[in-house]
């Protein structure tokens, strides 16, 4: 008799079909379509230099997915945390028609040094959509310029 043995994981909920529904704002050719790419490092969405926060991205899945929390990617070229540019709090928000949001929590910026940040939600949501708002940033430095923005390589959603 043979027996196997599998190691399970949450993994993550899979991208496939996914859409960007809005965004506050972007910079350049850093579209918020990176942050649903395969490519959680080095393409990313970049919020506008000239805009404040808070900034967004709404996410539509195109099917319901429940889901109890999510992983946010900070690209590497952002040389975390030296260049700033990165979420110290983030509102979560979800939907099931992109119309009518509700409120998941408010959470610091807990990112790790590798870049990344899970939140827990404390619980399963099952939504279509889901709204990711930084309600305030650490300044990005560029030369001697600083800007309220942003830099998100990929969001991910944990079973």
């Amino acid at each position: 008799m043979i027996y196997y043995v599998l190691k399970t994981g949450k993994g993550f909920v899979s991208r496939t079909g996914w859409t960007i529904a809005g965004q506050s704002s972007v910079n350049g050719t850093f579209v918020a379509a990176n942050v649903i790419d395969v490519n959680n490092t080095t393409t990313y969405w970049t919020s506008n230099l000239t805009q404040t926060m808070p900034q967004w991205v709404s996410i539509n899945s195109n099917k319901e997915v429940t889901f109890s929390g999510l992983n946010y990617y900070l690209p590497t070229a952002l040389a975390y945390p030296k260049n700033g540019g990165y979420p110290t709090s983030v509102q979560i928000e979800t939907s099931m028609d992109g119309t009518a949001w509700v409120s998941k929590g408010v959470f610091a910026g807990n990112i790790t040094p590798d870049g990344i940040q899970r939140i827990d939600l404390g619980g399963t949501t099952t939504a279509r959509y889901l709204r990711f708002t930084v309600l305030s940033c650490v300044k990005f430095v560029s030369g001697v310029n600083q800007y309220d923005a942003i830099f998100i390589s990929g969001i991910l959603l944990a079973p």
